[in-house]
C-alpha cells in the first residue's frame, strides 16, 4: 500500500469520526500513528511516531496531487477527490515498503547488517565456543586501522554494544562480548 493512502484515510477516518472539516496538525500525527503504527513510526523508537515522515506525505498530497489542502495554522481538509480515496477502505494496514524499513535503512541498522553479514561473524556462528580473533579482524570489523588507538577503538565498540541493545539483536550480544574480551587483551598489551 503507498505511504499517501495510508495517512488519508487516515485523515479522512478522523475527520469522519469527529464530524469536523478540517483537522489540525497534532491531531493529524496523532491519527496517522494510532492507525498505522509501523509505517508511521520511527525505525528506531516505534513507540513513537514520526512527524517527519508525515509532514512529507502532507506536502506530497497537497502539493503535487491536490488531494488536500490547508496548513499547519490553519488545518487540513481533504479536497474531493482525497474524500474518495481516503474512503476506501484498507485491509493491508502496511506501508508496501515495511519490510524494507524493518530491515532499516538508517547508519544505525546498516552498522548491524554489516556485523550480520561480516565473515568474522559467520565464523563466529560456526563455532562460538572455540572462536578467537586477531587485532587485525578486531580492527576491521570495527572498521578501523591499525594505527587507531585504542580509546577509539573502545569508543567504536560501545557504540556497536548500544545499537545492539537498542535494537534487540540478541543474535549479536555474545559476539560483541568476543569482541570487547579481544578488545581487553590489546589495552594489556598497549
Amino acid at each position: 500500500m503507498n505511504i499517501d493512502r495510508l495517512f488519508l484515510r487516515a485523515i479522512y477516518k478522523f475527520l469522519e469520526d469527529n464530524n469536523q472539516r478540517t483537522i489540525q496538525w497534532e491531531d493529524v500525527v496523532k491519527s496517522c500513528f494510532e492507525i498505522f503504527p509501523e509505517t508511521f513510526s520511527f525505525e528506531k523508537y516505534t513507540q513513537w511516531p514520526d512527524s517527519g515522515k508525515i509532514h512529507f506525505c502532507v506536502r506530497r498530497c497537497r502539493d503535487q496531487h491536490n488531494w488536500l489542502v490547508g496548513s499547519v495554522r490553519t488545518g487540513f481538509t481533504l479536497t474531493e477527490i482525497g474524500k474518495t480515496m481516503g474512503s476506501v477502505k484498507i485491509e493491508n494496514k502496511f506501508y508496501t515498503d515495511i519490510e524494507k524499513r524493518k530491515k532499516g535503512s538508517g547508519t544505525d541498522s546498516k552498522l548491524l547488517n554489516y556485523i550480520g553479514e561480516h565473515p568474522l561473524y559467520k565464523r563466529y556462528l560456526k563455532n562460538p565456543k572455540s572462536f578467537t580473533l586477531s587485532e587485525s579482524e578486531l580492527r576491521d570489523i570495527l572498521k578501523s586501522t591499525m594505527e587507531t588507538d585504542y580509546k577509539t577503538l573502545s569508543r567504536n565498540l560501545d557504540y556497536l554494544i548500544k545499537i545492539i541493545q537498542d535494537y534487540g539483536k540478541e543474535e549479536l550480544i555474545d559476539f560483541s562480548k568476543k569482541i570487547k574480551e579481544k578488545l581487553g587483551e590489546i589495552k594489556e598489551d598497549e
